[in-house]
């Protein structure tokens, strides 16, 4: 499965299942590296989600360049490696986690790809995107008490300064790529 992707590449997991990419991972004697960033809120959060799930130090893994330095130097110092598969699996869609935290994080895993690129060690990261952020759509369907749910989604984002959206049912939220077909069906 893993040898129709490229040994260093960043990318967006498709048809790929975290648990079909760990069981690769062995095969090939590589580490595997998973982080569910489903619940995270905020870069905090993400990065403690990270250390946590790549059960590295806190307090090494506060910020981008900590994270980087971690998953270079200090791993390469630890003796010679066969090669790391990354799941960052719901990359949050936050307010306080936008559009640019989200490339500056995949950029970081990008710098560390490349990394490991020059020494000839696979480094393959698969990412996922939250839907949308879990509490903040809750928090959008509670609010409002109409019973036109066009009327209570137009007061929601006339408060909100938004334009209008299309209402999201609450299980497609993390939904891992758009071939996850039977979430749209259960959903019907």
């Amino acid at each position: 499965m893993l040898q129709t992707t490229d040994t260093n590449v960043v990318q967006s997991i498709r048809a790929f299942q975290p648990q079909a990419l760990k069981n690769e991972a062995m095969k090939l004697a590589h580490h595997f590296l998973y982080a569910d960033l489903g619940l995270a809120r905020s870069r905090t959060q993400v990065f403690r989600m990270i250390a946590r799930g790549f059960r590295l130090p806190l307090a090494k893994a506060k910020n981008h360049e900590h994270l980087h330095h971690c998953m270079t130097e200090v791993l390469r110092q630890s003796g010679p490696q066969k090669g790391f598969v990354v799941v960052l699996d719901h990359i949050p869609s936050a307010l306080k986690f936008g559009a640019e935290a989200r490339e500056r994080l995949l950029d970081i895993f990008r710098d560390m790809a490349d990394y490991w690129a020059k020494r000839r060690v696979p480094f393959r990261v698969f990412y996922t995107f939250a839907v949308a952020a879990r509490q903040e759509l809750e928090a959008d369907i509670s609010v409002p008490q109409a019973d036109n749910h066009e009327a209570a989604d137009a007061g929601l984002n006339k408060r909100r300064g938004r334009k209008p959206q299309m209402r999201m049912a609450k299980n497609l939220l993390f939904m891992r790529s758009v071939f996850d077909t039977h979430l749209f069906k259960q959903a019907a």
